[in-house]
């Protein structure tokens, strides 16, 4: 009969719910404990009791007067983590949530949790974007992490920008907590109107992260992706830097990066045709698709496309390649012969059927 008394308390929890009611209290019971109560065992009751309840009348106001005056650290912790929880009904807790993280007196657990709800209620918390930005300089990782991802939640809602100079001065130190540098990087290189000086300095700060000898690989990465999403020739050091990494992901992503600059990637030609010779299969076939891409200016490109039509080992590749050719149209009219040849003797039937329609684009037939 378990499984009856389980069914019984699932459906029972949101009616007393609905009613203001948990555990046999009333709302104003749980808030009057979470103020008065002098049991901390209790006092965590109260406010899981008032989670189930939910943030109606009083409650989101009494959760706010716990988090900022409760003598229990733990407590006060876990106050402001309920108030993110709430979601968009605690719209009233953000101005006390970022006096909690901006507090110098405030235990560190407790402006961590603050910051977490900022994040959580990104929607609502704009006016908390330099108290954050602040918060970046913690003398706390855990704090340090949690306002980083805090702007990053703001940033993708375009909300982040004030605290510009905070977030660069966190991508770009080397001594950082590589988690919320991490965070960092992504936000610089998401903020859609970046430009001039900024870009300037978001971009070299972000080619150096990939540079740093000490840098943990994810922080390299991050750097890498970054660079990719500026989409300006500004990052082609970092990106061409990270073509050389010995670790298989940076590289993936550097080429990401290259394709992402579309024919921009033509400045950086030389680091990118020694990528064609590179270990890992995905490497080399994003090296064709931007051979493809940067093809009608680059005579070169046609030249390596032509050669790994004929070479590569991975299929699918060599497919690409063909078609890379094929797309460039006349520009590729170097590529008839070697086409022509696979069309007739290669023994892959999709080789030939790829090779055939590739010199039919570029005879414009």
């Amino acid at each position: 009969m378990r499984w009856l008394a389980s069914l019984t308390f699932a459906f029972l929890i949101p009616a007393l719910a609905s009613a203001g009611e948990f555990g046999g209290k009333t709302t104003a019971e749980w808030l009057k404990i979470l103020k008065d109560g002098k049991e901390p065992k209790l006092k965590h009751a109260s406010l899981v009791a008032l989670e189930v309840i939910g943030p109606r009348t009083g409650v989101v106001a009494g959760v706010i007067e716990a988090m900022a005056g409760d003598a229990s650290p733990q407590i006060r912790r876990e106050a402001a983590l309920l108030l993110g929880r709430y979601g968009p009904a605690a719209k009233d807790a953000v101005v006390a949530l970022g006096e909690a993280l901006a507090s110098p007196k405030e235990e560190p657990p407790v402006r961590e949790a603050a910051a977490i709800s900022l994040g959580k209620l990104s929607e609502l918390a704009a006016s908390q974007v330099l108290v954050l930005g602040r918060a970046l300089k913690d003398t706390h990782a855990p704090v340090v992490v949690a306002a980083a991802e805090a702007l990053k939640n703001l940033g993708q809602k375009g909300k982040a920008r004030e605290a510009f100079a905070d977030i660069l001065a966190l991508a770009a130190d080397a001594k950082g907590d590589a988690v919320a540098r991490r965070f960092a990087i992504h936000t610089l290189s998401r903020f859609a109107d970046l430009g001039g000086k900024e870009l300037e300095q978001v971009a070299s700060a972000l080619n150096g992260v990939v540079m740093e000898p000490a840098a943990a690989t994810g922080v390299r990465e991050a750097a890498l992706d970054g660079l990719g999403h500026l989409r300006t020739t500004l990052a082609i050091p970092g990106l061409s830097a990270g073509l050389k990494a010995k670790e298989t992901e940076l590289r993936r992503t550097s080429i990401r990066g290259f394709v992402l600059l579309k024919d921009k990637a033509g400045d950086a030609w030389s680091a990118i045709k020694s990528a064609l010779g590179d270990s890992d299969s995905s490497v080399r076939g994003q090296v064709i698709v931007i051979c493809g891409v940067i093809g009608k200016k680059q005579p070169d490109a046609v030249k390596a496309l032509i050669e790994v039509a004929q070479k590569e080992t991975d299929q699918d590749n060599r497919v690409t390649a063909i078609q890379a050719l094929g797309d460039l149209g006349p520009v590729a009219k170097s590529a008839m012969p070697a086409l022509e040849k696979l069309a007739m003797d290669d023994v892959r039937a999709r080789i030939r059927e790829a090779a055939k329609d590739a010199a039919r684009k570029i005879k414009g037939s």
